[in-house]
């Protein structure tokens, strides 16, 4: 006996409301279909018949004829479109794929009239979804369907009838509306003269006071405004090569950088993260400066355009309504991505750990335009993207290319002078500082003719109040030391961690063998075995040897004694930073010319400072496309002052950073995941011996140098 898979009449129910998330997600499935069809407009109007809902889709596309509203529309999941990737006309890339979008309708009502016209030709169609349940089988449903002569333009009209429904409210509405503005793709000239419009005939609606309140009202749905009044804007795109090319304007399209991230470090920060290289894709990131300033040239700008006047509040909540990091493929966005709630790449958090320096959700709008050489592809339920390690490359890659933003936002704020992304290097240099206070004291003790002697009291009174704040702060400024200590105390070991594991896996696996090789000598006292037993008895003396070095190293930074300064000799202290790094280093060729030199430092501050930039150039020479090579050099310089200079041949430190000071500036990093606090934290560390730390601009490299004072 043979059988057939018989598909179940809730398989409709299932793709209608199950698939497709919401409404409007309902809506934008059939608007894909109308750009499919090569429409160059589709209306979509909302109207009430009694306590029913109606919703008209028209568009003026190609239309469908009899045989494919029956052998295809009528067919669920056909590849007719996976067969035809492109439209017949105009040669669009086809959205849909999986032939259920056009089965969303049953989310939107209960009732539906398809009409559609091909060629003088129209075809009528009814399907009533709720007598669909009542049949066991798909195959046992039928449907009235006719065609018919007319002159009528070719094109498609859906009518979805909605009984009992319930009023929408004004947030709704708005919803829909912000939707099908996000639904285009934002940049007019690249949208192929697709145009939706929106109409409201008759629609009663819940306002904001919940108020029933009746709208009539016709509109196109456009771009939002602003996207072209930005303060910094960034267009990136990947090719095939794996590499980056970018580009960063100010306003008025001025060029401000020109540059290309290279295969060899996409290749490594998608290694060490997990990712894969997604495919082509481009990125324009357009940043929006919200300090008041900002926001009063963009009320101008909106006066100007618009020939009114707007609120403070309105322009926040324009900016507020163009934020987000939008996913488009094929010219229409892929939700959730770009929705005001739904921050996929987790700016806020970034922003929130990194105030200073990271731009927040709600200061950015950008555009991710997905090619169709891309591994990535959606979700069935047209919920995003398959969240896999191609998204999480293409995550990993889009961050990398904010940071850059990020980087030119710093360095304009440099340029212009202001100081709103930096706090004040010294914060307690007024604090704690009576010395204005008694000179105005002083001034206002002459004026109202107070007695020397009551004067004397006062600042009496106020030099204890200063040695006592002095004394406060010289505590803080102690608890901050050991802190940057621990921060730095954190890479360290996780570094020693790793370092540790060769020679622990090596006593581990090699006691079992002293075992049986001495049970082997036991048995059998040969020369051979005699020699193997030897052998892994140095080897055990070589590994004992560098667990004992890579402690050694550490141990200054164990103390939790107060630190001072002591005679020690600088060559020593450099190896001893180098050890906790031997792996590594290992791998590239390191050149060490280091005189012995006695100088008066505290230990673990120069470890600190030392193993902070050793991190540094370790993680750059990753990317080098040379022989990776790091110089240390200790000596003293022509006016006998004491100096260590570390040269290395990565990709070097952006001048820029170095003429603006941007580098030594807590926070800020060029590495996407970077704390910033790696140069901070070691000029701070030598600051207190009396040494400082500087960098060299170098066309070959990174060139950092510690100089005695």
């Amino acid at each position: 006996m043979k059988v057939k898979i018989r598909p179940s009449s809730n398989l409709i129910d299932s793709i209608g409301k199950n698939l497709i998330i919401d409404e409007i997600s309902a809506i934008v499935e059939l608007i894909k279909n109308s750009y499919d069809a090569d429409a160059e407009n589709v209306f979509i109007k909302f109207y009430q018949e009694g306590a029913n809902l109606l919703i008209e889709i028209k568009d003026d596309g190609n239309g469908m004829s009899f045989s494919t509203v029956k052998n295809n529309w009528m067919v669920p999941a056909t590849d007719y479109k996976k067969k035809n990737k492109y439209s017949s006309k105009k040669k669009r890339r086809v959205l849909g794929e999986k032939g259920l979008g056009r089965y969303s309708v049953g989310i939107l009502g209960n009732f539906l009239a398809l009409e559609t016209i091909k060629n003088s030709k129209k075809t009528l169609l009814k399907i009533e979804w709720d007598k669909i349940k009542n049949f066991q089988y798909l195959d046992e449903i039928e449907f009235e369907m006719e065609e018919k002569e007319t002159n009528e333009n070719n094109g498609t009209k859906l009518l979805i009838k909605k009984e009992n429904f319930q009023l929408w409210d004004e947030i709704k509405k708005k919803t829909l509306e912000k939707e099908l503005k996000k639904l285009l793709f934002p940049l007019k000239e690249e949208n192929d003269n697709f145009k939706i419009f929106l109409e409201y005939k008759n629609f009663e609606i819940y306002n904001k006071q919940k108020k029933i309140e009746i709208i009539n009202k016709k509109i196109e749905i456009v771009p939002f405004e602003l996207l072209e009044y930005y303060d910094l804007k960034l267009v990136g795109m990947t090719n095939k090569n794996k590499e980056i090319n970018y580009n960063i304007f100010s306003k008025n399209e001025i060029l401000l950088e020109k540059d290309t991230i290279t295969k060899e470090y996409i290749e490594k920060i998608l290694e060490d993260k997990g990712g894969k290289f997604p495919g082509e894709f481009n990125v324009e990131f357009r940043f929006f400066n919200r300090e008041p300033t900002a926001i009063d040239n963009l009320k101008d700008f909106l006066k100007k355009e618009n020939n009114e006047e707007f609120g403070k509040m309105e322009v926040r909540a324009l900016l507020d309504e163009i934020s987000g990091v939008s996913i488009y493929k094929n010219k229409f966005r892929i939700r959730p991505y770009g929705e005001e709630e739904y921050d996929w790449l987790q700016l806020n958090k970034r922003r929130y750990l990194n105030p200073s320096m990271k731009i927040s959700n709600n200061q950015l709008n950008g555009i991710v335009s997905l090619s169709d050489e891309i591994f990535l592809s959606e979700k069935s339920a047209r919920d995003g993207l398959q969240e896999n390690e191609y998204f999480l490359g293409l995550k990993i890659i889009v961050l990398e290319l904010l940071t850059k933003l990020e980087l030119r936002m710093i360095l304009e704020k440099k340029k212009t002078g202001k100081k709103v992304y930096f706090k004040e290097r010294n914060i307690f240099e007024n604090i704690g500082n009576f010395k204005e206070v008694k000179e105005e004291l002083k001034l206002k003790a002459k004026e109202l003719d107070i007695p020397e002697k009551d004067i004397k009291e006062i600042e009496k009174i106020i030099e204890k109040k200063e040695a006592e704040d002095q004394e406060e702060i010289k505590e803080i400024k102690e608890i901050i030391i050991k802190y940057e200590k621990h921060v730095t105390l954190g890479k360290i070991i996780n570094r020693v961690i790793h370092e540790g594991r060769k020679p622990l896996s090596f006593f581990r696996n090699g006691c079992n063998y002293l075992k049986r090789e001495i049970k082997n000598f036991t048995d059998s006292p040969i020369e051979e075995t005699k020699n193997k037993l030897f052998d892994k008895i140095e080897d055990f003396q070589f590994q004992r040897e560098r667990l004992s070095r890579l402690f050694n190293a550490i141990e200054p930074l164990s103390s939790r004694k107060r630190m001072y300064p002591k005679l020690i000799n600088l060559k020593e202290v450099i190896k001893k930073s180098l050890i906790i790094y031997e792996s590594e280093l290992e791998k590239i060729n390191l050149v060490l010319e280091l005189e012995d030199i006695q100088c008066s430092i505290i230990e673990d501050d120069f470890i600190v400072a030392i193993s902070n930039i050793i991190e540094n150039s370790l993680y750059w020479l990753n990317f080098s496309k040379k022989k990776s090579e790091l110089k240390i050099k200790l000596y003293k310089s022509n006016l006998e002052k004491i100096r260590i200079d570390f040269i290395d041949n990565g990709p070097g430190i952006d001048e820029e950073y170095i003429e603006n000071g941007a580098i030594f500036e807590p926070g800020f990093s060029s590495k996407e995941n970077g704390t910033g606090l790696g140069l901070s934290i070691a000029g701070e560390a030598l600051k207190r011996n009396n040494f400082e730390l500087k960098v060299k601009a170098f066309l070959e490299g990174a060139y950092i140098i510690l100089e005695e004072k």
